[in-house]
């Protein structure tokens, strides 16, 4: 009886151990699913696990999947979910392939936050395989400067004529004719002059500056007076000025207007310049003998001064040095 139990157990063990052995060669294995790291060929950094960016910074997401057993790959499926809110499916194919790579250029989010990346590829076992990063966003720095409510007045006007972009500061003939070192930080020179201009801003080394300030500009070293050159933008509003946000935005506003630089004038008139005009809310391009772009937005002239008594208000937005 006792031999007659045992061979009973013998026989639904073996059975036992054939049901969990094909238990385990049915569930296998899902495909190898990888983030691509180090440098694509155009100098972009892959991602590939956590990491702390600043807002609108270009990468590389790159992935290498291949299939672990005789069946191909079915799907892949690339998903951005925004503070877990705001899902955007980058990628969602069919596949029918052993093996499948991908190399795709994208921007961190223009909002600060954390950001999660997943990539999930399944072949035709309907085994998947999921992997993940996360990419927090901080604010970047912008690479402009923003001088606001800058008052320049003309020839006889006790408001400074001089202005500087390095420093936002304003400055008058007297402080600056002995100075080489302020002489050369001056980039435009404002006076209200005949019929013939009008409203003027200039270069120092323009020559209107000999005739409108004679006895000051000729003081100056000549290597120092600056070759700045100016463009009216007359597709451009203040509300487009203000809403410049970095660099990139100037650059893009000045660049979308083709201006010729070379030929561009070292004056910018009310009268002499075409497109002319010197009105509130006026928008003007400029690039400095240091290469630097930048606009100017006129936030306000005083009407009906006479005998070079007006002065006008600026704001101003530079990219940095």
């Amino acid at each position: 009886m006792l031999k007659k139990w045992y061979g009973i157990i013998l026989i639904l063990l073996s059975f036992t151990m054939v049901f969990v052995s094909c238990t385990k060669e049915e569930e296998g294995t899902g495909p190898t699913l990888t983030f691509k790291s180090g440098t694509s060929g155009g100098d972009y950094i892959y991602l590939s696990q956590d990491t702390v960016l600043t807002v609108k910074h270009p990468f590389m997401l790159g992935i290498r999947a291949k299939t672990t057993s005789d069946k191909n790959l079915a799907s892949i499926k690339i998903e951005r979910k925004l503070e877990v809110v705001n899902v955007i499916n980058i990628l969602n194919k069919e596949l029918s392939t052993p093996s499948f790579e991908l190399d795709t250029l994208l921007k961190t989010n223009s909002d600060e936050g954390t950001e999660d990346f997943f990539c999930t590829v399944t072949d035709r076992n309907d085994m998947s395989t999921t992997i993940h990063f996360s990419v927090t966003t901080i604010p970047a720095d912008p690479m402009i400067t923003w001088y606001e409510n800058i008052n320049l007045g003309s020839y006889t006007s006790p408001v400074p004529q001089l202005f500087s972009t390095h420093s936002g500061e304003t400055f008058n003939f007297d402080e600056v004719n002995d100075s080489t070192s302020l002489q050369d930080l001056i980039d435009w020179v404002y006076f209200h002059g005949s019929e013939t201009y009008g409203h003027t801003l200039a270069s120092p080394s323009a020559e209107i500056v000999d005739q409108i300030y004679p006895d000051d500009i000729t003081q100056w070293e000549s290597i120092n007076r600056k070759t700045t050159k100016f463009k009216k933008i007359t597709s451009m509003t203040g509300s487009h000025f203000f809403a410049i946000e970095d660099k990139e935005d100037l650059l893009v506003v000045i660049e979308n207007q083709n201006i010729n630089w070379e030929n561009a004038s070292h004056i910018f008139s009310q009268y002499y310049s075409t497109p002319g005009g010197f009105q509130t809310g006026n928008v003007i391009a400029f690039k400095t003998s240091a290469g630097r772009f930048g606009l100017i937005h006129i936030k306000s002239v005083t009407e009906g001064a006479i005998n070079g008594e007006s002065s006008i208000r600026l704001d101003i937005v530079i990219e940095d040095e």
